[in-house]
Order: structure tokens, then C-alpha cells, then sequence
């Protein structure tokens, strides 16, 4: 009523987007669609064959200690014991403390945290991922393959000098190789495991 007429509002400058904000997934999820679209075979492949020769190389060497085993050793006297039974103390306290080691740091290793910042693009994104699981797949295996190799020079050694067939106790230290076969086996990543383990670690990356 006879007032001075309003002023307009001035207008607002538009806001800067984010650094980084064409190369960064921020709040964005990516699905299990997305993964399996961009997870190719030879992807799964190099994972797998990590995991595969590790085992190889323990079943042959368990093969090679079997038959070894049968052979006659040439020994007129057998050793003392003692010795097999500190290295098979020592074995079992590397089953004890190496498994647990093995897959806390699996999980350490494959921690969110480790794919900051995540790229925008889901081929990016699914390529960062699994170049951090291909990285603790090998820690872990590796961690787990140590006691079953060591468990089977604890035999082989014991064949060889005769204190094998006296003392069958030995054969304990056969445990740890078969614990990791039956652990690779467990963990082993098939395509579906691994698209579900990518989308777990990227739905987890702070925003």
C-alpha cells in the first residue's frame, strides 16, 4: 500500500561441482549388473590360476612324498625323534597362527578403505577392485600354502632318515596340506563368488 516495491532476490551463483567429480563415484552404488558386465573371463581366469597353481604345486609335492614314503630307506639305524618332534611342534604352531594371520589380512588387505577414491566409471571401478583382491588372493594363499609345504619336508626328511615307520605320529604333519587343499577349496572364487565379493568391498567405499 503505497510501499517501495520489492527487490528482487539476487540470483545465486551456481555452485562448483566437486574436484575430481568426472573421474570419482561419490554416493553412487554400483550393482551386481554392472560387475558382471564388466568383470571379463580372463579377469576370473588370472585369479583362478593363481589359486589353482598354488594347489598344484602342493599336490605334487604330496604325490612326490607318498611315493617316496614307500620306498625303503637306506638307514640301517632310525634318528632320534626329537628333532621331528620340534619341527612338528613348530608346524602346528604355523597351522595355529597361520591361518588366522592368512584371513585377517585378506580382510585388511581388501578393506573399503583401499579403493579410495573409487573412479566414476564402473569398468574403472570393477578393475581397481579386483586388482586389490588379485593382491590379497595371493597373501592369503601364500600364508596358507607355507605350513602344508613345511608339514611335508617334516615327512620327507623324516623318511629319509629312518624315523618315519618307528614313530607314525609323524604322519600328523599330513594335516597341513590337506587343510589346505580343503581351505583353497573353500575360498576358491568362482565367477559368482567374486562378483559378490567386488559388489560387498564397492558398496562399502565411504562416500
Amino acid at each position: 500500500h503505497g510501499g517501495w516495491p520489492a527487490k528482487p532476490a539476487p540470483a545465486r551463483a551456481p555452485l562448483d561441482p566437486p574436484s575430481g567429480a568426472s573421474r570419482y563415484r561419490c554416493c553412487m552404488q554400483i550393482d551386481q549388473s554392472e560387475i558382471e558386465v564388466n568383470l571379463s573371463e580372463g579377469d576370473l581366469r588370472s585369479i583362478q590360476m593363481i589359486q589353482l597353481a598354488l594347489v598344484l604345486g602342493v599336490f605334487l609335492f604330496m604325490g612326490v612324498v607318498v611315493v617316496l614314503t614307500r620306498t625303503p630307506t637306506a638307514v640301517p639305524t632310525p634318528t632320534d625323534p626329537q628333532l621331528f618332534k620340534i619341527l612338528s611342534g613348530v608346524n602346528a604352531l604355523l597351522l595355529l597362527q597361520g591361518y588366522p594371520v592368512a584371513f585377517f589380512l585378506f580382510g585388511l588387505l581388501t578393506k573399503p578403505e583401499k579403493l579410495e577414491p573409487l573412479p566414476a566409471e564402473p569398468q574403472e571401478a570393477v578393475g581397481k577392485a579386483l586388482g586389490v583382491l588379485r593382491s590379497a588372493v595371493i597373501v592369503r594363499a601364500a600364508l596358507l600354502e607355507g605350513p602344508a609345504l613345511f608339514g611335508l619336508v617334516v615327512i620327507f626328511l623324516a623318511h629319509g632318515q629312518g624315523a618315519l615307520e618307528p614313530n607314525g605320529w609323524i604322519w600328523a604333519n599330513a594335516l597341513a596340506p590337506l587343510l589346505f587343499l580343503a581351505a583353497t577349496g573353500v575360498t576358491f572364487l568362482t565367477r559368482k563368488r567374486l562378483v559378490e565379493l567386488v559388489e560387498d568391498r564397492l558398496s562399502k567405499v565411504p562416500a
